[in-house]
Formats: C-alpha cells, sequence, structure tokens
C-alpha cells in the first residue's frame, strides 16, 4: 500500500484537536464552534434542519465541560430568556439517551441533568419527552421536553483535524489517492487516529455520493468499515453494530438480484463505483480506496 504523506506526530500521538478557527456565522465557546441564537425558535427536527443548512448539527455535550462555558456565554450576551435544543435524545429506545450525531451515549444524573419538578432528577417525561433540553427555568440543566416544543437554536460546527473535511456533519477523509486492502486500509485510517466510515446514514451517503461526483472521486471502489468477516452473511460495521440491508444502502449486482452477492469469497464492504456508489461485497485483498472518519 502507498501511503500519503503524514506529519510524524500524527502517527504516533494523539492529538485534541480544538476549536481555533470557527468559520462564520460560527464563534468560539470554550474549545467549540457554536452558533446561539435566540431569537430562532421551532421544533426540534426543525432546528436540526436548521444547523444542517448552517454546516453543523445541534449541539451536543458530551464534553460536560462545554455545559458550563455555555451558561456564561449565554449569561454575558443576554440571551438567557429562552430555552435551547441539544442533540441528545432517546427516540430509538426509552430511556437509553444518546447524543444522536455521534451515537454516543449521554451521561445521565450529576452534572448534566437537573431537578424534576415532581421528586426525582431529569428525565421524568417517559415516551412522551423524548428530546433533551437546556433549559432556562432550571439553569440551563437538561430536561426532557416533549419533541415537537418550541426551543431556539443552539449548533455546533465541526472543526476538523488535519487532512479530514466536514462533509455531510462528520469528520471524513476520502482517500482515492492510495490503494489498499481492505485491512490496509483499516490502518491506515487508524494511523489518522480514526476508522474506516461507518456508513450508517442514507442521508449521509446522498451526501457521500454528492461529493464523490462533484469532486472527481469516480475512478475507484472505495473501502467503508463493515464486513461479514466473522460470520458469513453477518455484515457489521466495526464497532461489533449490524449493517442494515437492503434498500436504500444495498445495490443491484448480476442478474437483477439486491447485494450482497459474493458469498464466502466477498468479505468487505464497498461503494461500488460501477453502481453509482451503492454498497456491494467484494474481495479483501483487492486494492482500493477508502473514506476515513474521526
Amino acid at each position: 500500500m502507498i501511503f500519503l504523506d503524514l506529519d510524524e506526530k500524527l502517527l504516533h500521538n494523539k492529538k485534541t484537536y480544538q476549536a481555533e478557527a470557527c468559520q462564520s456565522p460560527y464563534h468560539q465557546i470554550g474549545n467549540h464552534c457554536l452558533i446561539i441564537d435566540n431569537l430562532i425558535s421551532g421544533t426540534r427536527d426543525e432546528m436540526k434542519d436548521v444547523c444542517l443548512d448552517l454546516g453543523g448539527h445541534l449541539v451536543g455535550l458530551q464534553d460536560t465541560n462545554l455545559l458550563a462555558d455555555i451558561v456564561d456565554y449565554i449569561m454575558a450576551s443576554g440571551l438567557d430568556d429562552v430555552s435551547y435544543w441539544s442533540n441528545g435524545n432517546d427516540r430509538a429506545s426509552e430511556g437509553v439517551w444518546v447524543w444522536q450525531h455521534e451515537q454516543i451515549s449521554v451521561h445521565m444524573a450529576t452534572p448534566l441533568w437537573g431537578d424534576a419538578t415532581s421528586a426525582g432528577q431529569e428525565p421524568q417525561g417517559g415516551d412522551q419527552e423524548n428530546c433533551a433540553a437546556i433549559v432556562k427555568e432550571d439553569y440551563y440543566f437538561l430536561h426532557d421536553v416533549d419533541c415537537n416544543s418550541a426551543l431556539s437554536l443552539m449548533c455546533e460546527q465541526e472543526v476538523c483535524p488535519e487532512h479530514f473535511e466536514a462533509i455531510g456533519g462528520r469528520c471524513l477523509f476520502v482517500n482515492t489517492e492510495s490503494n489498499g486492502t481492505w485491512q490496509e486500509q483499516r490502518r491506515f485510517c487508524e494511523l489518522l487516529n480514526g476508522r474506516m466510515i461507518k456508513l450508517d446514514d442514507a442521508n449521509l451517503l446522498a451526501t457521500i455520493f454528492d461529493y464523490l461526483t462533484a469532486n472527481g472521486h469516480t475512478s475507484k471502489h472505495i473501502f467503508i468499515g463493515g464486513s461479514d468477516v466473522d460470520v458469513e452473511g453477518d455484515w457489521r460495521w466495526l464497532d461489533g453494530t449490524p449493517v442494515r440491508m437492503g434498500t436504500p444502502f444495498w445495490g443491484n449486482g448480476v442478474m437483477a438480484a439486491q447485494e450482497p452477492l459474493g458469498g464466502e469469497q466477498q468479505n468487505c464492504l464497498i461503494l461500488a463505483k460501477n453502481d453509482y456508489f451503492f454498497f456491494h461485497d467484494y474481495e479483501c485483498d483487492e486494492l482500493v480506496g477508502v473514506i476515513c472518519e474521526v
């Protein structure tokens, strides 16, 4: 495999990337790039779409220190008259709270969650309140609320490390300059302190297709981070979660049958250049490109 020239520190030292130069209209709050706007409000999904239009996503608080920085900024800037959406929710499974953008578990209880109006600590709304808000009435601690409530806008912009760029709200490196086997490309992504992409969002697949076609990356298949190496027919991402099968992810193979069709000979996942970059199974030892993410 031919590796691109990489900074020696990138190969051997774990870097901490901080927001050094936020792109307008974002501004630095703590070590993050945020928009906080008390004049724009809507449902959780409406505000999520506004953030996407602005090149970001609803704010997550997996860095719990960020909440203190947000509160300081809100108070100093006169933005303390409304509540704001975060991207935390338990829509997929009641009581299992995740930061949706990263699919990272939300830390429960102290220090993020506030006092419930009844006895106990938030969240207390059950299956009627499935979205997490930064709530004015409780000193900007998190509460679960109805996702259709009208709350204000708080977006976060990805600040991607060197070699990566923000594509569809993720930090990705599309590498079609150097070829490698699936295992070699997996190692390549790890050397960048990343991993092969987990492409589990159809909206992101559409964005990646647009990116590939607009930027001349159409001449090679591209490995992504799924395989059925361990158990034939059981497709898994590198984190062990299942790859969703069928439409709209998997493309058409021979005789109008839908992929995957390669059986035990094709155990690694590609975006297929000859099928509009839909998923296909492919030989793991073939030499193609890769998409990495951090």
